[in-house]
C-alpha cells in the first residue's frame, strides 16, 4: 500500500510537470507567452512575483483600461506590462498612452503599434517565483531528484510490511 502510494506519487509529479512543459511549448508556438513580473508598477492590480500569460491581440481590438505587454526602449527592450490610458492615431496608426496602476504618472513615451506584445488574460499571484525557481538549476535538480526519491523509497519500503498494513487488512 505505501509503495503504491509513492509510486503513484513520483508518476503523478512527473505527468504534471510533462503536461505543463508541453501546454508551455505550444502556447509559445501560438505567440502566447508567459512572464514573470519583477516591478510594482501594477500593484495591486497585478503584484511582484505574479506570472502573467499574454495573448497576441490584433492592435484594433484594444481599447483603453485592457494590460498590455509591450517592448519598451526605456528599459532596454524589456517586456514591461501596463494599462492603457489613451489612444492616439497618427496617420492611422494607433500609438497608446499607458500607466502602471501604481504609477502617479502616465509613461512618458507613446508605445507604438509594433511594440505590442500581447493583452494580459491572465495573472496569478505568487506563481512566477514558483516558475523561476523551478527553472534553475535549484529547481531542475529538485524536479529530478523528488519523483526519483520517491520512487526510490516507495519500491524498498514496499518490500517491508508495515504493521499499520497488517492490522488493516485484518
Amino acid at each position: 500500500m505505501i509503495k503504491r502510494f509513492f509510486v503513484t506519487l513520483a508518476f503523478s509529479i512527473v505527468v504534471v510537470v510533462l503536461i505543463a512543459a508541453v501546454s508551455s511549448a505550444i502556447l509559445m508556438q501560438l505567440g502566447w507567452r508567459m512572464g514573470n513580473v519583477v516591478s510594482g508598477s501594477m500593484e495591486p492590480t497585478v503584484g511582484v512575483g505574479s506570472m502573467v500569460l499574454t495573448r497576441p491581440t490584433s492592435v484594433s481590438a484594444i481599447e483603453e483600461g485592457d494590460i498590455i505587454a509591450f517592448k519598451s526602449e526605456d528599459n532596454g527592450d524589456s517586456m514591461v506590462i501596463h494599462r492603457v490610458v489613451d489612444i492616439s492615431y497618427t496617420a492611422k496608426v494607433a500609438q497608446f498612452r499607458t500607466k502602471g496602476d501604481a504609477n502617479i504618472h502616465e509613461d512618458r513615451q507613446l508605445v507604438p503599434a509594433d511594440s505590442i506584445e500581447g493583452r494580459v488574460i491572465l495573472c496569478v499571484p505568487r506563481a512566477g517565483n514558483v516558475v523561476t525557481f523551478l527553472g534553475s538549476p535549484q529547481g531542475i535538480g529538485l524536479m529530478l531528484i523528488v519523483p526519483v526519491a520517491l520512487l526510490t523509497y516507495g519500491i524498498f519500503r514496499g518490500g517491508r510490511r508495515d504493521p499499520a498494513d497488517k492490522e488493516m487488512a485484518e
